[in-house]
């Protein structure tokens, strides 16, 4: 999606919200780039570049991913 056709990408300029399902379609989001998952978040990089406000809906099945909590592993 960051080579995105300059006619879509102005058909979702002014948009409310784009919304983007799947596992596939969220690493497009994200140049399917190692990002940190942590430290980069979504909007510093997708919004760096989407015309309009996106939602992203995923079930994470890859190791691309960014703007997440860090959660420690292990037993409690």
């Amino acid at each position: 999606m960051w080579q995105m056709a300059d006619g879509a990408k102005s058909s979702l300029e002014g948009a409310d919200y784009c919304f983007v399902k799947g596992d596939a379609n969220y690493r497009r989001l994200l140049g399917d780039c190692a990002w940190d998952y942590t430290n980069d978040s979504f909007q510093d990089v997708v919004g760096s570049y989407f015309p309009c406000p996106v939602v992203a809906l995923r079930t994470l099945k890859a190791e691309v991913g960014c703007g997440m909590d860090k959660v420690s592993a292990g037993p409690k």
